[in-house]
């Protein structure tokens, strides 16, 4: 199976999950958004190790992984507003990074970390709106085939 095309599948269930239980059922959207995260940094990680185990290995890997911080953000409902901040902030990294146009480097990177911070910390000063503005960004960013 094509690593990329399973991506693909896993991107649009997570982000359609994200979509439509956004503001009813939170702490689902953060297991979804959890492995969806977990098995994007796992995949990526495992990709880029030279000699690594078979991509077959990789994907069961990141799977297992990407479940486990799944069950993390179900598990831990009163970070939740720590967690919905941190996707809120990434995210909006992310995307004022695509709209500069950097990509590919080490500022890339700091931006994202910085994102994180700032949405996990600041976030909870939205109130309700945290809840209904992360899931409404991060469910279609995730499911756009475009933009991981």
């Amino acid at each position: 199976m094509d690593h990329a095309f399973l991506w693909g599948v896993i991107a649009l269930a997570c982000g359609t999950v994200m979509i439509v239980y956004g503001a009813t059922m939170f702490r689902v959207v953060l297991a979804f958004a959890g492995f969806y995260i977990g098995f994007g940094l796992v995949s990526a990680t495992l990709g880029t190790i030279s000699g690594g185990p078979s991509p077959a290995i990789q994907t069961i890997i990141a799977i297992i992984l990407g479940a486990a911080l799944g069950g993390v953000l179900y598990s831990f409902a009163s970070l939740a507003v720590y967690a919905a901040g941190a996707i809120l902030g990434l995210v909006l990294a992310l995307f004022f990074a695509s709209l500069v146009g950097i990509g590919g480097s080490w500022l890339l990177t700091v931006l994202a970390l910085a994102g994180v911070g700032a949405g996990a910390f600041g976030g909870r000063y939205l109130g309700q709106w945290l809840t209904i503005l992360s899931s409404a960004i991060a469910g279609p960013t995730s499911a756009s085939p475009a933009w991981p």
